[in-house]
């Protein structure tokens, strides 16, 4: 009897361990390398923790244009510049590389500004008295995305951020197209196997005042996007996930049925948060378990659409970043602040717990 019972055991814990083995998923995790504290020491620690807790490496480059240098085909650009691009590209040489750049300043309403010394600098004369529709600054951003393609040799390229915010600037956005189409056309002659992305705003094409509008205009631009990459950052309206439509990601892959979908940049609030910033007024209740909840269904529906990639975008909470920043800065960081898969003593939370158990999981694409 004891020998039966210990053989049905046996042969239950080779299922499970069948069943385990046969976890897959299709999509690669990354996580961008958004340091919690501006010291050498994080910078080191966060690309450290990147390296053991991702397959994907993500480069964020939301900083602005070297708009002259890249006019003048340069390929050194200023010292801090080189520096950002030099810690934000540590890799090891397995991984493959999702990269976003972009033509757009930070509030998604026209030009990006300059990067020199500093991230998105006031454009220098001549450039801030261009636009999208000049030539020359369609000529200096293609040398850019040359650039950085030679660079970092993208397996996935975003060149363009969250653009479907410029569609609530319509003069703009007439610019835009043309603009993001010959950028396309020519980068795809010369990199024909790079799929190349336009990511959208998740928030923004479903909010109900703008979605027709949304859904109309972004249409212009399915042609210029080789995938359906979304950001999403729910919790701004809605901070309790089970609460979420259950469509939330479905209608934004159901704009291009045919594209394959993936998850350019999310995340979720872990703590309570309040903001008060001119027209921006944010009082969020944030749980881990909420997080950690908001994750698995990124996870599922990552698998359900088939997704290439998912990426999240905070490591570790900001909290002694927040420390020794100005007034109005901290204001701005407040809505991420609380969003790490591990919280501001680096301890792991509930969403790390789910982001370890599928990283295991073996890649099916």
């Amino acid at each position: 009897m004891k020998k039966t019972i210990a053989a049905a055991a046996l042969a239950l814990l080779l299922v499970g361990a069948g069943n385990q083995e046969k976890k897959g998923r299709p999509f690669a995790m990354g996580v961008t390398p958004f340091p919690y504290e501006l010291t050498q020491e994080a910078v080191e620690a966060t690309q450290l923790w990147i390296l053991d807790n991702t397959d994907l490496a993500a480069i964020k480059l939301d900083e602005g244009v070297p708009w002259q240098e890249a006019l003048e085909n340069k390929n050194a650009y200023d010292p801090a510049f080189e520096g950002s691009l030099d810690w934000k590209g540590k890799k090891p040489q397995d991984k493959k590389v999702f990269l976003s750049v972009t033509p757009l300043n930070k509030d998604k309403t026209g030009m990006a500004g300059y990067r020199g010394a500093a991230e998105n600098m006031p454009n220098p004369d001549p450039w801030n008295k261009k636009d999208l529709d000049d030539p020359l600054v369609a000529k200096a951003y293609l040398n850019f995305c040359r650039e950085m393609i030679r660079r970092f040799k993208p397996d996935y390229m975003a060149y363009g951020i969250e653009v479907n915010n410029l569609i609530k600037v319509p003069a703009k956005w007439k610019l835009f197209v043309p603009f993001i189409r010959d950028i396309y056309v020519t980068l795809k002659k010369e990199n024909p196997r790079l799929p190349l992305i336009l990511t959208l705003s998740t928030e923004t094409a479903t909010d109900p005042e703008q979605a027709s509008m949304q859904r109309k205009q972004i249409a212009d631009i399915l042609p210029f996007t080789d995938l359906i990459a979304v950001t999403a950052l729910p919790y701004i309206k809605e901070p309790n996930p089970a609460k979420l439509p259950k469509n939330y990601f479905a209608q934004m892959a159901a704009l291009a049925p045919q594209k394959p979908f993936a998850i350019a940049e999310t995340a979720f609030l872990a703590e309570d948060v309040n903001v008060d910033i001119g027209a921006l007024h944010i009082e969020r209740v944030g749980k881990a378990a909420w997080q950690a909840d908001y994750l698995k269904f990124c996870f599922e529906e990552g698998v359900k659409h088939n997704a290439k990639f998912i990426v999240w975008m905070i490591p570790r909470d900001l909290d002694k970043l927040y420390e020794t920043l100005p007034p109005i800065i901290r204001e701005i960081l407040l809505p991420i602040r609380d969003t790490g898969l591990l919280d501001g003593a680096g301890m792991p939370r509930k969403a790390f717990e789910v982001w370890s158990t599928w990283l295991k999981y073996t890649r099916t694409k």
